[in-house]
């Protein structure tokens, strides 16, 4: 048909136009090649066009068929995702045979962001299909799979606005791209091996330097491979030797590495889970081991589960096939510091840990490490949004003006704009306190939060690396509680309802600057009321006791009176001295320190290396007791209800219970601390929702115990399922805690 031929396929009735705005995941998802056939199918005339962060489509036709076309525009497929249509009738222009119009300009920050998906099914198949011409080609992608956030610019997602723009389409894919009966009709990320980005490895291309790469693979060797979010390191996962070089290397002794695996019986996995690790995102799942199969212990020492994932690209299927799986695959990066996504970087600073590099020319512009999950309480939950699953948007509410941004926590930190009906959350970045993290917090804040009039949330600990420089820099700044925003992060899904929420983690600062961590409060986002606590304990030489709980142990057994002369060391006898004296040991009430300390104090850990490794350690080891397990006191002390841990130390310290009987005791007891709490709280004060929020959650063991106490409650109980649970959400929860606070209205 030709493109200037005016569609009339009812004479007999009146030609209407209408304007659609479609909005949600519309951009970088094959939408503007559907509906392109779509109407064609249906013989309308129009347009198709991306304006920056939706997409506007011109059509024309009867009224009956524009209304059919608009209600089949809901039932494209995944990973389509529209939220709202916008439509109004607009002048006929007679339009053609209906095509897709090159994209209008815009600037600013966007709310709906593509997100990078793994190789879809039909992109495996051609990719081991021999007679394919992208068979084995590691960047095969087409529009339901392949990098998106990762390569690019700005909005909206075109190919000029990526990196790919350095590629110029070959004859072959140009002609792919412009049939509209070819599956990449307007893939923005077509490529092939003739046009695409290519692969290097001292001084070898393509299928010689991924060979290359894989014979060291297979000699024990430690390989730096850039992926499409960023470098992991690599080695084989089944060589012990070539583990703890690793380790010895990366200065990383015991953090748990996770699995590039083809194979998923290495570890135990439901049909969901298995779906789940199937699905586009590509996440690495955390699952019990499989003790059938007898991997390294040196992958997760002294835990029981292990964070595997699936091939997300082509070149990690080559790889795997390569070296017969599974792969260690790590974030590549020097302690501390974000995962690294240059080439010349990784070569300069990954020297001393890597032997070989495998690199490729497709330039990454926002970095993304994987994204980490668990199954807990029916559901797959977020322990850290990256590739796959951030940008995450979340609708919101209340409209919310002026535009926001939430700057998080000091940890785990990923911040959060808000503008209108909608939050974005965007990818992990990591621990401020590394200069390489912050600086990439700060160009990620100048890349996507450009508007002039914006409000700027901050954690109300004055010591948090970028509390000075937001000060100086961002204009209008209010300062959110910490364990407020813990809990507007959960209640944000019904906002209006009266809400208990427990803030259980490792530490936030409180009202008056102390150190909160076992709170629950009462009421809606923008105004709780602190309701309950943990009976508080020190910590000897402060932050230092995070990474020695010996001194936390030695505080709870001071604390409860169960300390023995006898038997100190010069150690802890330097530590009763600090403790008599109060020096540098500042009160706290955090459930997350409380975990430490009982893990040291049944022996499974005296120091940590890595964050929540006592607690991890302590969760890996409890075990059902038959014994009775010993009730947590709750008494009242200024209003507050306080929990009260001592009762179990008498428990815990009884060496003729083994040390995973009185782990798992522990776990028991603090469910039921929570329920006691719960129970006299309900007592006085009337609410609809219990939540849970904070690090400790991300305990299974715990949250299925406390699920399990509070199934018969007439309450709903919720856990975070969009954000995680941890300190990842603290920047969502400023900005819904500061909306409310407002009283912004609709």
């Amino acid at each position: 048909m030709n493109q200037t031929t005016p569609i009339r396929k009812h004479l007999s009735k009146p030609l209407l136009a209408h304007k659609i705005h479609c909005f949600g995941k519309v951009q970088g998802v094959g939408f503007r090649p559907h509906v392109t056939r779509l109407a064609r199918s249906m013989e309308l005339g129009g347009s198709i066009q991306n304006v920056f962060d939706h997409v506007v489509i011109h059509i024309e036709g009867s009224a009956e068929d524009i209304h059919t076309f608009i209600r089949a525009l809901h039932t494209l497929p995944a990973p389509i995702q529209i939220e709202r249509i916008e439509s109004q009738q607009c002048h006929a222009a007679l339009a053609g045979e209906f095509s897709i119009t090159h994209s209008a300009s815009h600037s600013g920050a966007g709310l709906d962001y593509p997100l990078d998906h793994g190789i879809c099914p039909l992109c495996l198949t051609e990719f081991n299909d021999p007679h394919n011409r992208r068979y084995q080609y590691p960047f095969i992608s087409c529009n339901d799979c392949g990098p998106r956030f990762s390569i690019l610019k700005t909005l909206p997602f075109d190919r000029g606005n990526t990196s790919f723009a350095s590629f110029l389409m070959c004859a072959q894919c140009e002609a792919e791209y412009k049939d509209p009966e070819n599956r990449r009709f307007h893939s923005q990320t077509i490529s092939c091996p003739a046009c695409g980005p290519t692969i290097s490895c001292n001084q070898l291309q393509n299928t010689d330097a991924i060979t290359h790469a894989i014979g060291k693979l297979r000699e024990g060797k430690i390989v730096a491979v850039k992926s499409l979010g960023g470098y992991h390191l690599m080695c084989d996962a089944q060589n012990e030797n070539a583990i703890k070089e690793l380790r010895k290397r990366k200065h990383r002794p015991h953090k748990p590495f996770a699995l590039l695996v083809g194979e998923t019986d290495l570890v135990n996995l439901e049909t969901d889970e298995l779906g789940f690790l199937n699905s586009a995102g590509r996440a690495i799942l955390l699952a019990e081991k499989n003790r059938l199969h007898r991997l390294p212990e040196e992958l997760a020492p002294g835990l029981s589960t292990l964070g595997v994932m699936l091939p997300a690209n082509g070149l990690q299927h080559h790889l795997l096939r390569g070296t017969n799986g599974p792969l260690l695959a790590t974030s590549a990066n020097i302690q501390g510091e974000p995962i690294i996504y240059d080439s010349n970087i990784a070569e300069k600073k990954l020297s001393d840990i890597a032997d070989c590099f495998l690199h490729h020319n497709l330039e990454i512009i926002n970095p993304l490490d994987d994204s980490v999950f668990h199954f807990v309480g029916g559901e797959f939950r977020p322990l850290r949004l990256a590739r796959g699953y951030a940008p995450k948007t979340i609708p919101l509410k209340k409209n919310c003006f002026p535009p926001s941004l939430g700057l998080g926590a000091q940890d785990k930190n990923a911040f959060c704009y808000t503008e209108k009906t909608k939050s974005v959350i965007f990818p992990h970045i990591g621990n401020l306190e590394s200069a390489e993290a912050f600086k990439r917090f700060r160009a990620g804040i100048q890349a996507f939060s450009i508007k002039t009039d914006i409000e700027c949330l901050y954690d109300a600990h004055p010591h948090y690396t970028y509390t000075a420089w937001a000060r100086d820099n961002l204009g209008k700044i209010r300062s959110v509680l910490h364990h407020h925003a813990h809990a507007s992060a959960v209640a944000a899904r019904h906002p209006h309802d009266k809400w208990l929420v427990f803030t259980w983690d490792g530490a936030g600062y409180g009202v008056s600057g102390e150190y909160w961590g076992g709170e629950c409060f009462y009421g809606t986002p923008g105004n709780w009321k602190h309701v309950a606590t943990l009976h508080p304990f020190r910590l000897p030489g402060a932050d230092q006791a995070t990474k020695e709980p010996w001194r936390i142990a030695l505080s709870l057994l001071y604390e409860s009176g169960h300390l023995i002369p006898a038997e100190r060391s010069d150690h802890e006898k330097r530590i009763v001295e600090i403790l008599d004296r109060d020096i540098n040991s500042p009160r706290c009430s955090s459930i997350g320190r409380l975990f430490d300390g009982v893990a040291a104090l049944l022996g499974f850990i005296k120091e940590t290396s890595y964050e929540a490794q006592a607690a991890m350690c302590l969760e890996a080891h409890a075990k059902e007791s038959e014994l009775d397990t010993p009730s947590m006191r709750v008494y009242k002390m200024n209003g507050l209800q306080v929990l009260d841990w001592r009762p179990l130390i008498p428990h815990l310290i009884n060496n003729a219970i083994s040390h995973a009987s009185r782990a798992g005791i522990f776990h028991t007891a603090l469910a039921h601390g929570l329920f006691s709490t719960l129970r006299e709280i309900e007592k006085e004060i009337q609410f609809d929702c219990i939540g849970l929020a904070g690090g400790v959650f991300q305990n299974r063991v715990l949250c299925e115990k406390v699920f399990d106490l509070l199934k018969a409650s007439p309450h709903p109980v919720f856990l975070p399922e969009e954000v995680p649970c941890n300190d990842a959400s603290i920047s969502y929860g400023q900005v819904i805690e500061a909306l409310y606070r407002q009283g912004v209205t609709q």
